[in-house]
């Protein structure tokens, strides 16, 4: 093999490691970003709740 075809294979293996990255990242911040929304909801569930049954009429 000739170092032309070693450096594309390097720049290849490069490329693909920071998509896989890229892509792992992504994931990521989409599960955190689901994760907090439902996390929102779940919190003003609770509150809503704890006012309905708190026993004050107004």
């Amino acid at each position: 093999m000739s170092a032309g075809v070693v450096g594309t294979k390097v720049q290849q293996l490069i490329l693909v490691a920071l998509l896989v990255v890229a892509t792992v990242a992504t994931g990521f911040l989409a599960a955190r970003s689901v994760a907090a929304e439902v996390g929102a909801h779940a919190a003003a569930e609770a509150e809503s709740t704890v006012v309905a049954t708190d026993g004050w009429e107004w």
